[in-house]
Order: C-alpha cells, then structure tokens, then sequence
C-alpha cells in the first residue's frame, strides 16, 4: 500500500499513466459537453441522447446535487461510459458461451446474416435478436457483473482483499 501511495504521490509508474489516461478523459468529455453546450446556445436543438439525459438531471431528486455543475456532469458521463464496459463484455461472453452449446442455433443465425446483412437491413436479423435477448434472460449480466482478484491486495482506501473474493 505504501509503494502505491508513493508512486502517486511522484506520478511515476502505472499510476502515472493513470493520471494521463484520466486527464484525456476529462478533455475529450469535456470537449464534447461544450461542443453539445455550444451548439445548444447557437439556437439548435440538442442531441436526443443530451436531452434525455439532461431531463433526467433536471428533476427535484437531482436539485440538490446541482446538476448544472460541470463536474457533476462530467462525472456522470464518465459514469455512463464505464458503467457500459464490463455490462456488455458480460453479456456477450454468455451469448458465445451459449451458441458454443448449441451450434444448431449459431448455424441459423449465420444463415440469417448470410441472407439478410446489410447495414440497413440490421432490425430484419430477427432471430439474431431474439438469441440475444434469450441469452441476457438466462445470464443477465448486471447482477453477475462482480471483479474477483486473482491474489491477495490491498485497495488505495487500505481495505484488504482476500484472493477470489467476491468484490
């Protein structure tokens, strides 16, 4: 615990390639943010993605947060960004994993794409769709999306994790 401390305290290391993987984060959302504030104040309307999520915030529950705080803002955009990552990984490592049991089912999607791929043509991959929903109901990737570590570490906050603890 001490070495990490000591490494981010001097920026050197993994620690310091962290600060920089974060500080370009913050650059390229906070670029976006003004982008999309930008283009809102030059009278267009903003992106259906923005609104929804700017409606979301502007409700009572939010107020005391100040939602209109450029940090609060950024850190729910970074939020939404990761929150996605392991989700998805989730999902699709279950939906593999499941058409490797049953490659009857991978030969008709396959078929399918083969007759119906077009980019235009992606809502007409109906059983495509229907096999992933099937596998996200079977395995839903949310509940089960939890990190083990591999070793025994301690946490930056100085808790202990014991190897394949269930975080």
């Amino acid at each position: 615990m001490i070495l990490w401390k000591f490494q981010n305290w001097i920026g050197v290391g993994f620690e310091r390639k962290m600060k920089l993987l974060w500080s370009l984060s913050i650059k390229c959302l906070r670029r976006s943010y003004l982008q999309e504030e930008r283009r809102y104040a030059t009278g267009k309307d903003r992106h259906q993605w923005t609104r929804n999520v700017l409606r979301e915030f502007d409700t009572t529950k939010y107020k005391h947060l100040q939602p209109s705080n450029d940090k609060f803002i950024r850190d729910v955009l970074l939020s939404l960004l990761l929150a996605g990552r392991d989700t998805t990984s989730s999902a699709l490592t279950w939906f593999f994993w499941l058409l490797s049991k049953h490659p009857q089912v991978m030969a008709k999607i396959r078929n399918e794409i083969k007759t119906k791929f077009d980019p235009t043509d992606l809502e007409k991959l109906v059983y495509l769709h229907a096999a992933l929903f099937e596998s996200m109901r079977l395995y839903p990737p949310v509940p089960l999306n939890h990190k083990s570590p591999s070793k025994s570490d301690v946490l930056p906050s100085g808790h202990k994790v014991e190897a394949d603890a269930k975080i």
